[in-house]
């Protein structure tokens, strides 16, 4: 059983530690909860440790919280920490020590916040060993994991050889908030392990971890859980927009959704996204004005926009490694890859950058907050596809509605969104005034559209502009 431990006379600690004797350092020390005043540092020893858990911030007297060697997963809590401070922190056995490191807490106010986005980690630690070597040196101060961090939660030994062990030195300087995904099979190791603070009730309980929410400077994040029931009425469902019509979440600039299950996917085929997500949780988003929505599950990397908020598929850590991928008219960038997202927050604007496992950038845009995510019209058609012999077709277009910028153009054949692949944009772009004229292959015979649209630079996109009907033999 995991308990928060009250200090202790120094003397009685050292009796307790002299004890014990020496234990091995199982999982961590790691992070599991950074606020603004409050830390929760983690661990596992091979046998019921007592430890000392110092906090030291770079001026000014140390603190410490001393922890009994009752069980061998053991948590110190401190709730008397100072706001936007950066702190050192080392866990003793009386003269061994199992582990160290720092962590920067919470200013509760609009500052310069990057964090990291991984998931679908499970299966393989050696590249995941290798993402989060990566992204660790882009400095991070907190992780989002989209969940599927292990292969099983119902195997004990996953959760160190594919979670705690690859990610050790990233959880010792930041605190990793994991969305709950179907490989971890609601094992109760989950919440032995990863116990976030419960949410929903004043104790522990079956849900614990299932979806609960934090904040970080300007903005607030939503948690929560598709396997677990989201429908009308059902308590998830009520604190998923209790929590969004909060004041805490409503004064924040940016809200933050995610969980494990994406609403929408062109990834995977014969699936095309999770309907619970899809027709509960989405609407809601849009409803209380979440800005960004992150999932997993699809071992890809995709960006799609629904309205005004953006989607993104990250599930490309190390499980996985897939080879197809369909058209979806809300999608725009697709990527079969392994990968990480460093995300960089500045008052009222956001950055995401995806990078690959060799650290080479595959996506880069920002969003400003009341800003448009769509571009303004759609492209013209100048000359379309002519009815004839099956084989390639030529599309001339402009778009007028660009003003003065430059642009790419996607074309496509509107019946055939799951049998192209994905519709890739044009690697030029050109002035918006300019007439460009794109191929498009259509190679069976039938009656077709084609379909076209604008790109800015960030891929942003314009709306779709359609052909006229058109057959081919």
């Amino acid at each position: 059983m995991i308990r928060l431990r009250s200090l202790m006379p120094a003397f009685l600690f050292a009796l307790a530690a002299c004890r014990c004797g020496a234990a091995t350092v199982v999982k961590g020390p790691y992070l599991l909860w950074v606020t603004d005043h409050t830390a929760i540092v983690m661990w596992e020893t091979t046998a019921p440790t007592a430890a000392r858990v110092t906090f030291t911030p770079p001026t000014g007297a140390a603190q410490t919280v001393d922890v009994l060697a009752t069980a061998t997963v053991e948590q110190a809590r401190i709730d008397t920490l100072t706001a936007g401070t950066r702190y050192t922190f080392t866990v003793d056995a009386g003269a061994q020590r199992l582990g160290d490191g720092a962590f920067l807490t919470d200013r509760r106010e609009a500052y310069p916040i990057t964090f990291a986005v991984v998931g679908d980690n499970q299966s393989y630690p050696d590249r995941f060993l290798n993402i989060n070597r990566r992204l660790m040196k882009r400095n991070p101060e907190f992780v989002i994991n989209t969940g599927d961090i292990t292969g099983d939660g119902n195997n004990f030994s996953l959760w160190s050889t594919e979670f705690f062990t690859p990610s050790k030195d990233v959880l010792r300087f930041a605190p990793c908030y994991v969305s709950i995904g179907n490989h971890e099979a609601n094992s109760p190791d989950f919440r032995r392990f990863l116990p976030y603070p419960e949410t929903v009730t004043a104790t522990p309980v079956e849900s614990r971890g299932h979806y609960y929410s934090f904040l970080r400077g300007n903005m607030a994040f939503l948690v929560c859980d598709a396997e677990w029931d989201m429908s009308p009425g059902s308590a998830q469902y009520q604190w998923m927009e209790s929590t969004l019509s909060s004041a805490a979440f409503q004064q924040a600039t940016w809200r933050v959704a995610y969980c494990h299950q994406p609403a929408y996917s062109v990834g995977w085929e014969g699936y095309d996204g999770t309907p619970a997500v899809r027709n509960y949780a989405f609407p809601m988003f849009q409803k209380y004005g979440v800005s960004m929505f992150f999932s997993g599950h699809t071992h890809d990397y995709e960006r799609t926009i629904i309205g005004d908020i953006v989607h993104v598929i990250n599930g490309g850590a190390a499980g996985g490694n897939e080879n197809w991928g369909r058209n979806w008219l809300q999608s725009v960038r697709y990527a079969n890859i392994f990968f990480y997202l460093i995300v960089k927050v500045n008052g009222d604007k956001l950055e995401v950058s995806c990078y690959d496992n060799g650290d080479r950038l595959v996506d880069r845009y920002s969003i400003q907050k009341g800003k448009s995510l769509t571009l303004p019209g759609a492209p013209q058609i100048v000359r379309g596809p002519k009815t004839g012999a099956r084989g390639r077709q030529y599309i001339t277009l402009k778009y007028p509605a660009g003003g003065t910028g430059r642009y790419r153009y996607r074309v496509a054949v509107e019946e055939r969104k799951s049998e192209d692949g994905f519709w890739e944009a044009t690697p030029v772009m050109y002035p918006a005034d300019q007439e460009v004229t794109v191929p498009v292959d259509v190679n069976g015979a039938g009656t077709y559209h084609i379909i076209a649209q604008a790109l800015d630079a960030q891929y942003w996109p314009s709306a779709w502009t359609e052909s006229a009907a058109f057959s081919v033999q």
